[in-house]
């Protein structure tokens, strides 16, 4: 499949006014990150699609962003959307490479497209780009939640696997990494449907938690919580790296 291609389509499916809203989600799903946001000298977003999350970085500091993806077509929307934007640029993968550093590496809902005997490879590219003592952000539908994974896998043919923070604990550990908190993405309230959604949302999450913890086996030794939100994301760094 040309994943470039699939990304094109994939772009004019969503609503002209869909950004203001996204950015309103962001913004407090994001609230915990954005002191080291606003102090981060550089900045990756890895798998920068359109470059919606740039530009609400570009928002909340002055630091240097810097994205890359995968796809030219995401990667000349982008261009097109941050061209006046001074402390942004947009990279491929190949000069990517090249580039000094980052503070603070972003990967949100990526790794659910990459197929299991990728996964150890793709997360070492993503801790690559990293200084030492920087922080690493992954963020990915919720394969706790039944509901979750059923739109997610069923909405997308690109997504093949789902996570949850025990499997991205698991992968990161491999790089030396470990996972410093875990942060749900939940549906906000900006008009009267997102207040409704919020309250069904609300309402049946309290049986779905009931119902994977009555079935996890051994649920009182994770370390890690059992999240039960649509998505989520975990924020990690480097076990031995220096303060």
């Amino acid at each position: 499949m040309n994943f470039d291609d699939y990304a094109g389509e994939v772009s004019v499916r969503f609503a002209a006014g869909a950004d203001a809203n996204q950015k309103k989600m962001w913004r407090k799903a994001y609230a915990p990150l954005m002191e080291d946001v606003r102090g981060a000298k550089r900045i990756l977003d890895f798998g920068c699609g359109g470059g919606e999350f740039l530009e609400f970085l570009g928002d909340q500091t002055t630091g240097d962003l810097v994205g890359t993806d995968i796809s030219p077509s995401q990667l000349a929307l982008a261009r097109t959307r941050l061209e006046s934007r001074k402390n942004v640029s947009l990279r491929t993968l190949e000069e990517l490479s090249r580039e000094a550093p980052f503070d603070l590496v972003f990967c949100l809902h990526v790794i659910e497209h990459i197929p299991d005997d990728q996964l150890p490879g793709f997360v070492r590219e993503l801790c690559r780009p990293l200084r030492p003592g920087g922080k690493l952000v992954i963020a990915t539908p919720n394969g706790l939640n039944p509901f979750s994974h059923a739109y997610y896998m069923s909405a997308d043919r690109t997504h093949v696997r789902m996570h949850s923070p025990m499997t991205l604990a698991q992968l990161l550990m491999q790089e030396g990494f470990s996972i410093d908190s875990v942060h749900r993405e939940l549906p906000q309230i900006y008009d009267l449907m997102t207040l409704l959604k919020t309250i069904v949302w609300w309402g049946s999450s309290i049986f779905v938690k009931l119902a994977v913890l009555a079935n996890a086996a051994g649920v009182r030794r994770h370390r890690l919580p059992l999240l039960f939100s649509p998505t989520f994301y975990v924020v990690a760094s480097r076990r031995d790296a220096a303060p």
